[in-house]
């Protein structure tokens, strides 16, 4: 199982977590998944409806970001783009 849906450090998988982040800032409109072919299926069980893009070929993280950029300048024009790795523990900020 990829570690972004293993419940490692939380009952949570860390792909919710992110999302669970994700989601106070951003509309589903303005959220987009990539995801490699042979993890859709799990995306979809853990992440449901969420907007995906699947990479026609793995290259790891580089190129899906690229990817990301491509497929959000064609749907909806030059911007700000904010990545966030799925498979990263991410702690809140301490003062």
């Amino acid at each position: 199982m990829p570690k972004q849906f293993l419940s490692i450090f939380r009952d949570r998988p860390l792909i919710l977590q992110t999302l669970d982040r994700v989601r106070k800032e951003f509309n589903s409109g303005d959220r987009l998944l990539v995801i490699p072919e042979r993890l859709r299926k799990l995306t979809r069980k853990f992440c449901g409806r969420e907007p995906v893009v699947v990479e026609p070929v793995g290259r790891n993280t580089a190129p899906a970001i690229c990817l990301a950029a491509m497929t959000l300048i064609r749907r909806r024009g030059d911007g700000v783009m904010h990545v966030m790795p799925a498979d990263h523990l991410i702690e809140p900020k301490m003062a």
